[in-house]
């Protein structure tokens, strides 16, 4: 679904992503990992369009998408959850998602600059409460974002990200600030949804319990070069990789 070829980015001298190259099965969930300042929420801006690549290509399904604006980046099918929630703090949860349908399906001007409460159609009613379901906050319908604990905002942004209907989504560090308890709870639901929309999940993480457990492959940068991809078996014997980045202790932790 997604091919990267020989993709660079650089920032003066330093460069964030270095000649990389890799393929993105369709239906398949992956992990990037590796160290701070690894290059890995770069790749993610990359492929969404937030920054330009100084050379190489990127392809989503048949599309050379390299030079497209996030605009039309969303609009080919790829959707994006951020590290830090970007929500709507003001609207419920269920005003969120309506807004976040409704802009997708053209019926308001821009919802980045829309401050009033959305008035859905019945259509977007009932996507509304799809979304609602899809993510187990049927009982957060009328709270207010702002309102919402930290783990819930972080489902919340992910649920306006599934109303752009991707048949891609990038997660990044979609457990970020939460304990061991959230962590496995979002991943849980992160899976959950994967299997229910068929969709392919790309996602960045720093707990490798959660990456070594629910990533079919994983991919590992360092220096914004692909060090090493493969299965989690193939990544935890990676002697490359346990030197770099996961420590002598990890594979004999994980026996």
């Amino acid at each position: 679904m997604l091919t990267m070829t020989n993709v660079t980015k650089a920032f003066g001298g330093v460069v964030a992503t270095n000649d990389f190259s890799a393929h993105f099965t369709r239906g398949s969930l992956s992990a990037i990992i590796g160290p701070n300042g690894a290059g890995k929420t770069t790749l993610f801006n990359l492929i969404s369009g937030k920054l330009k690549a100084d050379a190489g290509s990127i392809v989503f399904d048949g599309k050379d998408i390299t030079r497209l604006s996030p605009k039309a980046i969303v609009r080919c099918g790829i959707g994006r959850a951020f590290q830090v929630s970007s929500i709507f703090p003001t609207l419920t949860v269920a005003e969120s998602l309506a807004a976040a349908v409704m802009a997708h399906q053209g019926q308001m001007g821009s919802l980045a600059t829309s401050f009033a409460t959305p008035r859905p159609t019945s259509s977007i009613k009932q996507r509304t409460a799809e979304l609602l379901e899809m993510l187990g906050m049927e009982s957060r319908a009328y709270t207010l974002a702002r309102h919402l604990p930290h783990g819930d905002q972080k489902l919340l942004d992910i649920g306006l990200a599934l109303a752009l209907e991707p048949r891609l989504l990038l997660l990044d560090e979609p457990t970020a600030g939460m304990g061991p308890e959230e962590r496995l709870l979002m991943m849980e639901r992160v899976h959950h949804l994967w299997q229910r929309e068929n969709i392919t999940i790309i996602f960045i993480e720093h707990d490798m319990d959660i990456v070594f457990a629910r990533a079919q492959t994983i991919r590992v940068l360092y220096y914004g070069a692909l060090l090493a991809q493969g299965t989690p078996d193939y990544i935890r014997n990676h002697q490359g990789v346990i030197d770099a980045y996961l420590g002598t202790g990890f594979g004999e932790a994980e026996a």
